[in-house]
């Protein structure tokens, strides 16, 4: 077992060898997910790695097809485009007055 400090966290990992392969394993059930989280991250290429356009989300999310995504959920493009709507129409009627 070895222990890592990083940014004011105690990262407890069990280190060992496997099939001669090294393996690393976070002790804290956080620290797996987080640990899993970017092995599973490391196949993908970086441009696949999008941030959401929605300028109060800044999610991050993964762009796996070649159709163009700008949201990270429909929930966010349907934000977006709401605002847009109501801006338009609030503009349109500032016009006519």
């Amino acid at each position: 077992m070895k222990e890592f400090l990083v940014k004011d966290y105690l990262i407890v990992m069990n280190i060992g060898i496997k099939s001669d392969r090294i393996f690393i394993e976070p002790k804290d059930k956080e620290f797996k997910i987080l640990y899993k989280l970017i092995d599973d991250l490391e196949s993908y290429d970086i441009d696949s790695i999008r941030i959401c356009q929605r300028h109060d989300c800044n999610k991050y999310f993964l762009k796996l097809t070649s159709k163009e995504k700008r949201y990270c959920s429909d929930k966010c493009a349907w934000i977006v485009n709401a605002r847009k709507r109501r801006e338009t129409a609030r503009n349109k009627n500032d016009n006519i007055t």
